[in-house]
């Protein structure tokens, strides 16, 4: 694979026209002296420049053997300037570009999979992840791909992510994070043909209490929101504490709808609050954007 692919590839991301006055942040090109602009949070880069920097590092790479870096760089320096509300299906040429060029390496995969998860394309997130090389995948590695593949619902990558994990030896805070994956696909997924998986919901409050004193914050929010979930039903009051709790740690999506899915039969004007809050936080073509306009047309 060589520039003019990734430049194909990159064609539909670099927006011709974001502002009349926009000038590039690292050249100072006007955007009509430019064939392409692309807005970000920290400025604007012109095409030119997204390439520019291609020849000096492609200088050091190819005495070093490493043509797919170089390029990997290139396509993720243009991740870096993604706006976070742009359309998926314009994303994919682009992933598509940079999972060539992942050749297994642990740093590109991580770094590919960090640009998903921030634009809510988990099933990237996931085939990033797991394209390590299983000899090099650390055990935060497999609980990262679990968390995007629970997301996504794929049945038989949890399954074989959990059957890593549990032939690991794994310390106590891996231990607790595989158990709230482990709950939360019992939870989201219903029995199928495909695995299934199964957990004491009531063991999660324990799990809760174990994390506080670990100061591993998402992991407590997590751990607090599937513990809503699983008491929605059997305490609501216990379960509307616990996703406010994890709301404070972090304002999810999901955590918005589950607020919403508990109060909906008590308050439906703050459940309805609780789902446009997750639709303004969601990308709009992400499963929670999904769920949160069905509640809403409900």
């Amino acid at each position: 694979m060589n520039v003019k692919t990734i430049r194909k590839g990159l064609h539909g991301l670099i927006n011709g026209d974001p502002s009349e006055a926009a000038t590039c942040t690292f050249c100072g090109a006007h955007r009509r002296e430019v064939a392409r602009i692309m807005e970000g949070s920290a400025g604007y880069i012109c095409e030119g420049c997204v390439f520019s920097g291609a020849g000096d590092l492609a200088a050091r790479d190819a005495a070093e053997g490493r043509c797919a870096a170089t390029l990997f760089h290139v396509v993720s320096v243009v991740f870096s300037y993604v706006e976070p509300r742009t359309p998926h299906a314009t994303l994919e040429p682009v992933f598509d570009a940079a999972m060539a060029l992942l050749e297994g390496d642990p740093s590109r995969c991580r770094l590919l999979a960090g640009h998903a998860f921030d634009l809510q394309c988990f099933a990237r997130a996931a085939e990033a992840m797991l394209r390590i090389d299983e000899a090099k995948r650390t055990v935060t590695d497999s609980l990262g791909a679990l968390a995007a593949l629970v997301t996504v619902g794929d049945r038989p990558a949890i399954a074989r992510v959990l059957a890593t994990l549990d032939g690991a030896e794994l310390d106590e805070l891996h231990r607790l994070q595989r158990d709230v994956h482990r709950a939360w696909a019992a939870y989201r997924l219903e029995p199928s043909a495909g695995p299934t998986f199964t957990f004491d919901g009531g063991s999660l409050g324990a799990i809760v209490e174990r994390l506080r004193p670990l100061e591993a914050p998402a992991s407590l929010g997590q751990a607090l929101e599937v513990a809503a979930a699983y008491e929605r039903t059997r305490d609501r009051a216990a379960a509307l504490r616990r996703v406010e709790e994890a709301l404070a740690v972090e304002a999810r999506p999901s955590r918005h709808i589950l607020r919403g899915d508990i109060l909906v039969d008590r308050d439906p004007k703050a459940a309805r609050a609780a789902w446009e809050s997750a639709l303004a936080l969601a990308h709009p073509d992400s499963v929670w954007a999904v769920r949160a306009r069905a509640r809403l047309s409900a």
